[in-house]
């Protein structure tokens, strides 16, 4: 079954092959205790979506996408679009609104997290996979809907996932 807001419904049909490949940038902004606290959030959010992920690293860097009113767009982050592959970028921005998505014509997803100062002295490891499921959750393809970590739960619930793994074909 799909609904609206589920992969295939009104927000995309993505069609990564499997397993998904997920390109991560963000890791390589981090140093010490906070590229620990990424990966293990990483790892935990990945993980509740039940889909079989590739996780693979950019070279390091330590350049942040800088969002303003002015360069967010989709011809903007196009660049930064990885084809076949959900693309993790560490933004940094003023603007508020959704940091995820799935662009058709590029053929990949992107995730543009702002690790806010705050979410990483006080949330913790569930706190930061939680937005991390969440916005990869429009990567593959979700909109918000449901009752799960598309509309601000803590994680992906049996419904998302069992959306998620029959739209993968897993």
């Amino acid at each position: 079954m799909t609904f609206a807001w589920s992969p295939g419904g009104d927000f995309g049909s993505p069609t990564y092959s499997l397993p998904v490949r997920v390109v991560d940038g963000v890791k390589s902004t981090f140093i010490n205790e906070r590229r620990r606290r990424w990966r293990e959030a990483l790892d935990l959010a990945l993980g509740w979506w039940m889909l079989p992920f590739a996780l693979t690293y950019r070279p390091e860097s330590e350049q942040a996408y800088i969002a303003t009113p002015q360069t967010v767009s989709s011809l903007s982050v196009n660049p930064l679009i990885i084809a076949n592959a959900i693309a993790l970028i560490r933004m940094h921005a003023d603007v508020a609104g959704d940091s995820a998505g799935w662009i058709a014509e590029m053929g990949g997803g992107i995730c543009l997290d702002t690790p806010w100062r705050a979410w990483w002295m006080q949330g913790g490891r569930a706190t930061i996979a939680a937005t991390i499921a969440h916005e990869s959750g429009h990567a593959l393809g979700f909109g918000h809907g449901g009752n799960g970590v598309m509309m601000g739960a803590g994680k992906p619930n049996e419904q998302e996932r069992q959306l998620a793994v029959t739209y993968y074909g897993t």
